[in-house]
């Protein structure tokens, strides 16, 4: 499958990374993300999973659909078990970048910024609580792990 024209920018990313992340109120983590195409290439499927370094015990997670807007912007659809269920809009960064924000059912604000260097997958998150001023924010430093072959998939035959 080939992903769309406005999703191939992240066409690197597909694949698995797994790191350390530095999680708020927990011991460190160990932070894993698998990147994959979805939908005949229609979207970018982004799935994380963080547990601790020292029991293993399940810290957090989220599941997102990284979406092409009709005016060529970017959204991610995503659930959180920190979070719950929130839709994060592209937001001007450096090149390269995916920075994405938005405020869940709860009014609290959300960040999410992807940055890859090579084989380096940097995700930062930042949550900020409904009326609150300070936020918690959690940094992860991953490495890739696998690459998604390059070889054909033969697409599924489509009802007319």
């Amino acid at each position: 499958m080939a992903l769309r024209k406005e999703l191939r920018k992240f066409n690197k990313w597909l694949g698995v990374w797994n790191g350390s992340g530095d999680l708020p109120g927990s011991d460190p983590g160990i932070v894993r993300v698998v990147v994959d195409e979805g939908l005949d290439g229609e979207v970018i499927e982004i799935v994380v999973e963080s547990v601790s370094s020292t029991n293993f015990n399940f810290l957090s997670g989220g599941i997102g659909l990284l979406v092409v807007r009709t005016d060529g912007s970017m959204r991610v659809l995503g659930y959180s078990t920190l979070y719950g269920s929130v839709v994060l809009e592209e937001v001007p960064d450096d090149p390269g970048v995916l920075a994405v924000e938005g405020v869940n059912d709860e009014k609290s604000q959300i960040s999410v910024t992807f940055v890859v260097d090579k084989d380096i997958m940097y995700l930062t998150t930042r949550l900020r609580l409904h009326g609150q001023d300070e936020g918690m924010r959690s940094v992860a430093k991953l490495r890739r792990q696998h690459v998604w072959p390059e070889t054909e998939v033969p697409k599924p035959a489509r009802k007319k």
